[in-house]
């Protein structure tokens, strides 16, 4: 690990280049070393050459590029479950006061436990879908996987202890809440850990998130016809005009002729779609979208 100073606002922040997430022990080391209050933790050299705020008191991330997919997915879900879903450091800075990353270092095992039990800064959802996709290098879960990406320890525990770490504000005994769980493994393509939590609650919650994520679960197995009982259980979603409207966008700027957005629609696209082709690469940007929109609504939904 290497770090980097510089100055702003009469305040000192020091820049570590992470080399080894899973050297925590090394981590913790270099940041008591660090003679600055304030911390930026990335991979990213390019990160070490921007202009950085002053005077925070939690943890925030800083986007490598500007409405990228990830800078979305901060800003609709947050930091906890951005930090799950995609690698942060890989994309951006995360920045913290000194004394909190040790705070929280010493008392994790690995990394990704540390991101999600930092004390995130709150942020407001973005308002609009103008994703800047061609410098988006987030990798995206496939249409049809055909084992999970639950691959490390780490990973597999943040995950089964997600109840902890969840925002306060859910309510743990709602359906939707097990609709949350559901849409964390789905990300993973952790498709029956998934349908374990959503099959639990199906028929049920707010806007039956969970049968939408059952739905989705279907559609990604190959099960199309199942994946389209499940929507049409759904029924009216309220984040189908977002959705259509956002693919219509990715369509027209991928000069794909297509029909307007729909469930039943999106199932036979991504049942024909072939892997390698446009077709694929345009579905699997949607689908990345419908789990991040459909997550801030499970989340909204399951709030107290």
């Amino acid at each position: 690990m290497t770090a980097s100073q510089q100055q702003n606002d009469s305040q000192t922040i020091q820049t570590i280049i992470l080399q080894d997430e899973t050297n925590l022990a090394g981590l913790i080391q270099q940041i008591e070393n660090c003679s600055s209050d304030l911390l930026g933790i990335t991979k990213s050299s390019e990160m070490t050459k921007r202009d950085l705020p002053a005077g925070i008191s939690v943890c925030q991330w800083l986007p490598q590029v500007r409405n990228s997919f990830a800078d979305f997915v901060y800003h609709e879900l947050g930091g906890q479950i951005a930090s799950v879903w995609l690698p942060l450091a890989d994309e951006g800075l995360i920045i913290a006061a000194r004394d909190s990353w040790l705070s929280v270092l010493k008392k994790c095992e690995s990394w990704q436990e540390a991101l999600v039990t930092m004390s995130w800064k709150d942020v407001s959802p973005q308002s609009c879908l103008a994703i800047d996709w061609s410098n988006s290098q987030t990798f995206l879960p496939i249409l049809e996987p055909r084992e999970d990406r639950v691959s490390s320890g780490a990973t597999r525990q943040v995950l089964q202890q997600a109840e902890g770490w969840l925002p306060a504000s859910l309510n743990r005994n709602s359906q939707d809440f097990q609709a949350v769980l559901a849409g964390l493994y789905q990300w993973y393509d952790a498709l029956h850990m998934s349908h374990e939590f959503s099959q639990a609650v199906q028929y049920t919650g707010r806007n039956k998130a969970g049968d939408y994520w059952h739905a989705i679960m279907h559609r990604r197995e190959g099960d199309y016809s199942n994946s389209k009982y499940w929507f049409r259980n759904v029924g009216s979603h309220p984040l189908y005009p977002t959705l259509k409207k956002a693919a219509k966008d990715l369509a027209e700027q991928s000069a794909l002729n297509l029909p307007a957005w729909s469930p039943e629609q999106f199932v036979d696209l991504c049942s024909r779609a072939e892997p390698g082709s446009d077709h694929e690469k345009y579905a699997r940007r949607i689908q990345a979208l419908e789990m991040v929109l459909l997550m801030r609504h499970t989340l909204d939904d399951a709030t107290l």
